[in-house]
């Protein structure tokens, strides 16, 4: 399994594994004690920073943000509760 920092660094390089890696960034930054907002800010950074293999990333970025919010919502909620 790729560390935290590798997937920082290096982004998305497999096919198929977007959600999985958004969705360990989200619950790093969480962890780390980011707000929600700082954590969509970051991750959206590193989206646009990197070159990444990600089909749904590259064709729509759009959509990628709307289900960024929509996965930061829901763990945040599900932390609090």
């Amino acid at each position: 399994m790729r560390t935290i920092l590798d997937i920082l660094k290096r982004g998305i390089i497999e096919d198929g594994t977007r959600n999985k890696n958004q969705l360990r960034l989200i619950r790093y930054y969480e962890e780390e004690g980011f707000e929600d907002s700082d954590t969509e800010d970051n991750i959206l950074a590193w989206y646009e920073a990197l070159d990444h293999k990600s089909k749904d990333w590259n064709l729509n970025p759009r959509m990628v943000e709307r289900e960024l919010k929509s996965a930061i919502a829901n763990w945040y909620n599900k932390v609090k509760n």
